[in-house]
């Protein structure tokens, strides 16, 4: 198994939708496998394809069967928000356009901060 890059937002491939998977094979369980250790790993309660750049309709069910799961609480917010993820769409997307402009903008600054400290130890 493999610890999968974790797309992170505002990066535009996260707005991609997912394509549904046609045959669940070795592949597809390698995948599964590889985002189970990725979640696990990362802080995170959920993970679906799209956030490790991979466009199929891939959240956890590893056997591929359909299955039918009334939740609620947590748990339902997680799939929720799974599911938007495969949809293209992200958690900002719920929030006001100004609560939207800050995340970004705050995750912006926190990006040049963090190209700043790479660049500054490469020169030490």
């Amino acid at each position: 198994m493999a610890i999968l890059n974790v797309l992170t937002y505002p990066d535009p491939r996260l707005r991609r939708c997912a394509e549904a998977v046609k045959l669940v094979d070795d592949d597809t369980r390698k995948l599964i496998d590889d985002m189970a250790e990725t979640m696990y790993t990362a802080p995170g309660i959920g993970l679906a394809a799209i956030q490790v750049d991979v466009r199929k309709r891939v959240i956890v069910d590893r056997s591929g069967s359909e299955f039918i799961l009334e939740a609620d609480g947590v748990l339902a917010v997680c799939i929720q928000h799974e599911i938007d993820h495969l949809n293209g769409k992200v958690f900002v997307d719920h929030l006001s356009r100004i609560k939207r402009d800050r995340i970004r903008k705050k995750l912006s600054k926190q990006e040049r901060r963090g190209s700043e400290t790479l660049a500054g130890s490469a020169v030490a």
